[in-house]
């Protein structure tokens, strides 16, 4: 673990490295919040698209199967616009909470584990990083599970006629017939698919930042070199003079010291936005697969006890490779 610095330095770093994770956490609970309401229609989407080919009325020949370019169409003409956003209250009453709780239990790892600042600990950071995002994402889901499930049930449900279940409503239907158990079916998977996201998610993001902060650190400390020389040459602290203007000693300066009171601490906003977006990417891509068979384990509790077609993760993976 880095050497906080007997000058103060490392806890300046570390202080203003807290309170840019705090800032960053509040906007990201806001404006994901906003966004994942906005595009909640492509999201009904995808749920659709992963979960119809284990559905009944489409394997049946019922409904015609969905594709990208008519899923909306269909979706508007079924049941209007509020169709769209079908599961979006229950999602939302999950995606609060488990935004933050993600955050906090991620901190609150974090704070015990080791810490690693320093250029050639990257890795470590990033190991630390990501252990601490894993069991903050799997944590939170624990606790708002049951909306989860909600939003996955509601979003792959096709109408046809059926009047459509409410967040409670589906909540106790699935209790009643499953027990509470049932409100739970797919957690592990779940739990791997999102804390794996945010291992991911925190690990690269975090490390990426700590990477992009050193970088731009080291090159604050170059352009502060008065001569052509590398800077590990000319910021070397030069001998004391004997005497000064005033007849007092002038100590050498240390580099780091230096560095820690002069060099930028923190990202720019469009780093940060480029940064996120890389990592929400290949996050994603990564934990894409473990994402279709949890929503499949989910949306299959809807056919009731014996008659649902997947007995857990092993058989789910077996069947859909076998079939499709």
């Amino acid at each position: 673990m880095a050497d906080d610095g007997a000058d103060g330095s490392g806890s300046a770093r570390r202080i203003a490295r807290d309170g840019s994770l705090a800032s960053d956490s509040v906007a990201a609970l806001l404006s994901s919040s906003l966004f994942a309401t906005t595009f909640y229609p492509l999201h009904r989407v995808k749920i659709l698209l992963q979960t119809q080919d284990s559905n009944p009325l489409v394997v049946s020949g019922v409904v015609r199967r969905y594709t990208v370019l008519d899923a909306l169409p269909r979706l508007l003409k079924d049941g209007g616009l509020r169709e769209l956003w079908r599961g979006n209250a229950a999602y939302m009453l999950r995606h609060v909470p488990s935004t933050t709780l993600s955050f906090a239990f991620k901190d609150a790892v974090l704070r015990v584990a080791p810490r690693y600042d320093s250029p050639e600990q990257l890795p470590l950071a990033a190991a630390v990083n990501m252990g601490a995002g894993f069991v903050g994402g799997a944590a939170a889901l624990l606790l708002v599970y049951p909306l989860d499930f909600a939003t996955i049930r509601m979003a792959s449900e096709l109408r046809k006629g059926k009047r459509s279940l409410g967040v409670m409503d589906t909540l106790n239907s699935t209790q009643r017939s499953g027990g509470l158990s049932a409100l739970y079916r797919g957690y592990g998977v779940s739990a791997a698919a999102i804390g794996a996201y945010k291992a991911l998610y925190f690990g690269l993001y975090d490390t990426a930042c700590a990477a992009m902060e050193h970088r731009a650190a080291a090159a604050h400390l170059a352009s502060l070199s008065p001569g052509p020389g590398p800077a590990s040459e000319s910021l070397a602290p030069p001998p004391p003079s004997s005497s000064s203007s005033s007849g007092g000693t002038t100590p050498g300066v240390d580099p780091a010291a230096a560095l820690g009171r002069s060099a930028p601490s923190r990202l720019g906003l469009m780093e940060r936005w480029a940064a996120a977006n890389v990592v929400v990417v290949t996050a994603s891509s990564l934990t894409y697969p473990l994402d279709v068979v949890r929503k499949r384990l989910v949306a299959d509790t809807a056919l009731g006890p014996g008659r649902q077609q997947y007995a857990g993760l092993v058989d789910c993976v077996a069947k859909m490779g076998r079939t499709e």
